[in-house]
């Protein structure tokens, strides 16, 4: 106990100002989504802009459109993350290590970029099939209703970030149990899914969830690469914010909040599960 509390005085300065900053912050935008912005002369402080918005079909359909794309490219990187941590553990190449950090190394942007020259309607890959005698008149990938174009970028940037995050832990696992279980006769199935899955899956849902929250809410790659309709939250939050209705301003912090509420959630849902394997590892 004494050494928690040593640790945590060390970390005080360093995490002071951090707190007050966000806690400021999240409480200037729930104050601004209640309606009271005394520099634009309003002063209202009540749920009305809340109300307005869960009765809005746009924010619902921008939520349930951000929470499904979210979810989509979350479970593709949870699988392929999965799949590619387990090839770099068995190969144990430094080069195929630094190679599949490069897309978390790269910028948004950058990452958008390429992407849109590769995939876009007349794009490389479009020329590329050109040269092999396959023609079409352009690529149904980018600016897709189908978020298609998203979930590309999402998992160039959130597959690799997986497996970054996994690598260490299931390259300990498999160091430790799966020639034993192997020795005894187990299948590579049964080593699989009854023993490597079992003791990875609270880290690997921890690094989803940590994914989740930020491709929710993420605003470059629903901005360079999504349709113009239906929009993701963040978009719709900086459209609401980019209104020549300065009341709109009060609306997009709302939506702020909303997103706030809802990385909170998950936030907690993080916290409960780092907290279990910490308690799970004393025991132990």
């Amino acid at each position: 106990m004494k050494r928690r509390w040593y640790a945590a005085a060390l970390l005080l300065p360093a995490l002071f100002p951090v707190t007050v900053i966000s806690a400021f912050v999240i409480l200037n935008t729930f104050r601004e989504g209640l309606g009271f912005l005394p520099e634009l002369s309003m002063y209202a402080l009540d749920l009305s802009n809340y109300a307005a918005l869960f009765g809005n079909r746009v924010f619902l359909r921008s939520l349930a459109y951000s929470f499904y794309v979210a979810f989509v490219s979350t479970t593709i990187c949870f699988l392929l993350g999965l799949a590619l941590a387990y090839l770099l553990c068995r190969t144990k190449s430094a080069a195929a290590l630094v190679l599949s950090r490069l897309p978390v190394v790269l910028s948004y942007i950058a990452a958008g970029l390429l992407l849109y020259t590769t995939l876009s309607d007349h794009g490389l890959l479009y020329h590329l099939l050109r040269l092999l005698r396959i023609e079409t008149d352009g690529l149904p990938i980018l600016f897709r209703p189908s978020g298609m174009g998203v979930m590309i970028l999402n998992c160039f940037k959130g597959v690799p970030f997986f497996a970054m995050s996994m690598v260490p832990v299931l390259a300990k696992v498999l160091k430790r149990y799966s020639t034993a279980a192997m020795n005894l006769g187990a299948s590579g199935r049964q080593i699989g899914l009854r023993i490597i899955f079992p003791l990875i899956r609270r880290s690997a849902f921890t690094s989803a969830l940590v994914l989740f929250n930020y491709q929710m809410f993420a605003y470059e790659s629903f901005y360079y690469l999504g349709a113009s309709t239906p929009v993701s939250l963040g978009v719709f939050a900086y459209q609401s914010y980019q209104s020549s209705d300065l009341r709109d301003r009060a609306v997009c912090m709302a939506i702020n909040a909303v997103m706030i509420g809802i990385a909170l959630i998950t936030s907690l849902l993080y916290m409960g599960a780092m907290r279990k394997d910490t308690v799970m590892k004393d025991a132990s």
